[in-house]
């Protein structure tokens, strides 16, 4: 029973892997849109300014991050299972 359980943990490590890597690359790849309010201009003598340099902003899809932390889960399950494998102490007997 112990050992069925610990292929479980492989298996599990697994799906998430690949669960997580198709839901990030099956993520929609569309612009996200951003809504923007009003703020008030700061006075000209400020030292602190608001800018985003050349390049725009860039906005990950919510389903996109949920895929990468899935995977990043998967990877976390994975490492343990190979962390415990290799970790076992075995009986003297056996080499």
């Amino acid at each position: 029973m112990a050992s069925r359980a610990r292929h479980l943990w492989w298996i599990l490590g697994v799906a998430l892997v690949v669960g997580g890597t198709v839901a990030a690359w099956t993520a929609s790849v569309e612009p996200t849109e951003m809504g923007w309010f009003a703020y008030t201009p700061l006075d000209e003598g400020s030292d602190w300014q608001m800018t985003w340099g050349d390049s725009p902003a860039v906005v990950v899809a919510r389903t996109r991050l949920i895929g990468w932390v899935i995977v990043g889960s998967g990877l976390v399950v994975l490492a343990t299972c190979l962390g415990y494998r290799l970790g076992r102490r075995r009986p003297v007997g056996q080499a």
